[in-house]
């Protein structure tokens, strides 16, 4: 609850502090430690990356005044709890296999998503089933639209952390970012106060972005920083699912 409640979040929206426990707990214990690289570790950088870009970079503020309502809150802080239970929840129940593996196996998972963005639509999916446990629900004073608000959020950030999504994802944010600088999307003071999204798909962009470098952002680490928190290297999810799918003679 730590950084629910460096951000304001809790005091801003009435949550239920003990709830947010339970959640934030059960949300760990999600986490299989057996996996060697999608485990509460890698859940812990990630959120602490994602805490790291709000706070310093302001992009919940930007992005919630474009997607904000004009009768709901634009302070940027319902963007900020949608990003950081995002960045909590996008590989909770991870079995370390990749979304090809699933589908090609036929596993459950890719049954019920029907082989689109499986691993994601399970994470986002389980955490959401998790919350309305009355144990857990730490949103329940939350309004019904703003609650909406956040949910839409959730699911576009976590969807949008799957590896098949990245080139598409980038070349939509360079077109982006080139469009700003000649003037096409952003605002005449824009050099002034940087990129300002003008849409509300601008800013959904702009925020699995952010997600993005949240969940890949440990590469940029120093080594020494990066070997003591990861005591497995990078590539053993890579090399699991490798070897799971030869056993599988697929």
């Amino acid at each position: 609850t730590y950084l629910f409640d460096g951000h304001g979040l809790i005091e801003r929206f009435g949550l239920n502090r003990t709830k947010l426990q339970n959640f934030l707990v059960a949300v760990e214990q999600g986490y299989d430690e057996a996996v060697p690289y999608h485990n509460s570790s890698h859940a812990a950088s990630v959120l602490h990356s994602m805490h790291a870009l709000l706070h310093h970079c302001g992009l919940a503020r930007s992005a919630a005044a474009v997607l904000a309502p004009s009768d709901g809150p634009s302070d940027g802080c319902l963007e900020t709890m949608a990003c950081l239970l995002a960045a909590a929840v996008h590989d909770y129940e991870h079995k370390g296999l990749t979304n090809d593996f699933l589908v090609k196996t036929g596993d459950e998972r890719a049954l019920r998503y029907n082989d689109q963005h499986v691993n994601e639509n399970h994470h986002v999916s389980a955490a959401f089933e998790l919350l309305q446990k009355s144990e857990n629900n730490f949103l329940e004073a939350l309004p019904q639209a703003a609650f909406a608000r956040l949910r839409n959020l959730v699911i576009d950030l976590v969807l949008a952390t799957d590896m098949a999504q990245s080139g598409s994802l980038l070349s939509s944010f360079q077109e982006m970012l080139d469009g700003a600088e000649k003037g096409v999307s952003a605002s005449d003071d824009a050099s002034d106060k940087g990129f300002q999204p003008s849409t509300a798909k601008e800013a959904t962009l702009l925020l699995q972005m952010a997600m993005k470098c949240a969940d890949l952002g440990h590469l940029a680490n120093p080594c020494y920083n990066y070997t003591g928190h990861r005591k497995r290297p990078q590539p053993a999810s890579i090399v699991h699912g490798r070897t799971c799918e030869k056993q599988a003679r697929m």
